[in-house]
């Protein structure tokens, strides 16, 4: 419980002080749900963790606010003002080896962010309405392999290929949207109420290429509490209210990156990030056979969004969105794989 508290703290504290630019430390283009995929399947894990999920689709829904002027560079006109940002996602894990040590597993997931303004302002007016009641997408393709060296270690790797960006269609498999992520981690199950891990992450994208290392931890305290976290990515308290619901309470980070390809009077060309840090409760709830629900509300700390640009005739600017509560609902099929 100490370490929960010290987490929290110490991400609140690092959120306070850097203000909306994102520290070093935190990665680009990464999703919990990405870490924690590699244990879902796996023979390791602590009793009476979050479920895993085998098929999942999920509604997200952000309050809007306007885009605040940046140290970098200061908007002549009134800035564009954000109504609402909806997320969709669907995911699908399919097991193609399922033994008792090792298991191998290959997933997709569609991810898209819908904007919708109130106003575009004259500043950077052709990026934000192309920005405007259009779908940025992200399909992705990846497979997952699990290993059980022991009673007590065990090794996962995840390699994820996605494409992100305004392209028209379902997909555009163009390498100028490609984003290429490779996930490891050696863990070490002391009990099944107490595992831990260290991981690294590293990705190569139109961006950059990054490299992260994390750590994972979960312990139960009581058969009703315990902690999930994968650092410095997301902490989470939870609590067992019964085995058909689970509650929870934490923070977690995430970031995503689209390429923005706009036909302007000049053709412009961006690399789009943005990152946030969201404080929220959750709930999954059982309802029937293999068949559960989630619903997430909180706080979102947005940080600010980076247009980079990508070739000559584009100027890279930074925009501050406005802080903004969130709401996730969704429905997923959780198989007892584990």
């Amino acid at each position: 419980m100490r370490l929960l508290i010290f987490l929290i703290a110490g991400l609140m504290i690092v959120s306070e002080g850097i203000g909306q630019i994102k520290p070093d430390f935190l990665p680009e283009d990464l999703q919990v749900t990405e870490v924690h995929d590699l244990k879902c399947y796996c023979k390791p894990g602590i009793a009476n963790k979050f479920r895993s999920k085998g098929l999942s689709l999920s509604y997200g829904l952000n309050t809007g606010g306007g885009y605040e002027e940046t140290a970098e560079g200061v908007f002549l006109d009134t800035p564009s003002n954000l109504d609402k940002l909806s997320q969709l996602k669907f995911k699908i894990k399919i097991p193609v080896l399922i033994k008792e040590r090792t298991k191998i597993l290959l997933g997709y997931q569609y991810y898209s962010e819908f904007y919708q303004f109130e106003r575009v302002g004259l500043d950077y007016e052709a990026t934000f309405q192309n920005l405007n009641n259009n779908n940025l997408k992200k399909n992705s393709y990846s497979i997952i392999l699990s290993h059980s060296l022991s009673e007590d270690n065990y090794l996962a790797f995840r390699y994820n290929y996605s494409v992100n960006g305004n392209y028209e269609g379902w997909v555009n498999f163009n390498s100028k949207f490609a984003v290429n992520k490779v996930i490891g981690i050696y863990g070490f199950k002391k009990s099944d109420n107490f595992e831990w891990g260290l991981g690294l992450i590293l990705s190569k994208s139109f961006r950059r290429f990054n490299a992260l290392p994390f750590l994972l931890y979960n312990r139960n305290f009581t058969p009703k509490w315990g902690i999930e976290s994968v650092f410095p990515a997301n902490v989470f308290l939870r609590y067992n209210i019964n085995p058909s619901s689970i509650t929870a309470i934490g923070m977690e980070y995430g970031s995503e990156s689209f390429r923005l390809l706009i036909e302007d009077t000049t053709p412009l060309d961006y690399a789009f990030n943005h990152s946030e840090l969201a404080f929220v409760w959750s709930l999954e709830r059982h309802l029937t056979s293999w068949i559960w629900t989630n619903i997430k509300v909180g706080f979102q700390r947005n940080f600010s969004s980076d247009f980079e640009s990508k070739n000559i005739n584009t100027t890279t600017f930074f925009a501050e969105p406005k802080n903004s509560l969130l709401f996730r609902i969704g429905i997923f099929i959780s198989p007892d794989l584990e």
